[in-house]
């Protein structure tokens, strides 16, 4: 985990894709630097279009020898993604195990947060998510 101080103002622009999904389906989404994994899930279900049927987890690091370390034992009622996400590194998250839609997630900046907009916030897109059973 990161453990960098977060100021109250960073917005983060992450880039969801759908790994092996034809044709590709990516999403650029902005959030507080403060939401949580948990927050980050729900983000993801509703850019997605999805309705959070399935379970899910995030893989973090190269611990393990699939090039992951599982954040199986992270809350993700407490841990941040300022915690996890470095510019540049792709976090994965994996949802709906039994079809096993792996997504990269990159940090692709940090913004500061515009007391315009209502965060979080999707920014771009491409692609048609893979159908969870609706």
């Amino acid at each position: 985990m990161n453990g960098r101080p977060v100021a109250d103002d960073e917005v983060f622009q992450l880039e969801i894709r759908v790994i092996d999904v034809v044709p590709e389906c990516w999403r650029r989404v902005q959030v507080l630097a403060s939401i949580t994994l948990g927050g980050l899930h729900e983000v993801i279900q509703m850019v997605m279009g999805w309705r959070d049927d399935h379970l899910h987890l995030f893989a973090l690091g190269d611990d393990r020898s699939d090039g992951s370390r599982l954040a199986v034992g992270a809350d993700e009622a407490v841990v941040t993604v300022a915690d996890v996400f470095t510019v540049g590194v792709p976090v994965r998250y994996l949802y709906d195990v039994g079809d096993a839609w792996c997504h990269e997630i990159t940090l692709v900046r940090v913004l500061r947060r515009d007391p315009a907009i209502r965060y979080p916030v999707r920014v771009a897109g491409r692609g048609e998510a893979p159908d969870d059973g609706q």
